[in-house]
């Protein structure tokens, strides 16, 4: 397999054909992982790859592997992300109850307009 792909071959069909996993149904495909999230070996080998770039045979426990990394996204931490979360639910807590106090002032108001 790896001189096929070294040859320029489909990653994703040669995964079809050669793979034992599940995920053989598609074209290899792992999705998007998370440190953690798979076999520390593979961990290891997608986050030492560039885009695009196809990993050399690794073993794991689940057996032989070549993997090759389509695209990286970078994540944010979970601190920005709450941070981000807290500021957006307090504007919309802000915008109900300046809308709430307008709508009070509106109707408790009694307004006469002389031309």
């Amino acid at each position: 397999m790896l001189y096929k792909l070294k040859r320029g071959e489909d990653f994703a069909k040669l995964a079809k054909e050669f793979s034992e996993d599940s995920s053989r149904d598609f074209g290899g495909d792992l999705g998007y992982i998370t440190r953690g999230s798979a076999l520390k070996e593979i961990d290891d080998a997608a986050y030492t790859l560039k885009t695009g770039e196809v990993s050399k045979p690794f073993w794991s426990e689940a057996g032989l592997h070549i993997i090759k990394l389509e695209d990286r996204i970078s994540g944010s931490s979970i601190v920005k992300v709450k941070d981000k979360i807290t500021e957006i639910l307090f504007q919309k807590s802000f915008d109900e109850k300046y809308h709430e106090w307008k709508t009070g002032l509106r109707e408790r108001s009694y307004i006469e307009t002389k031309l």
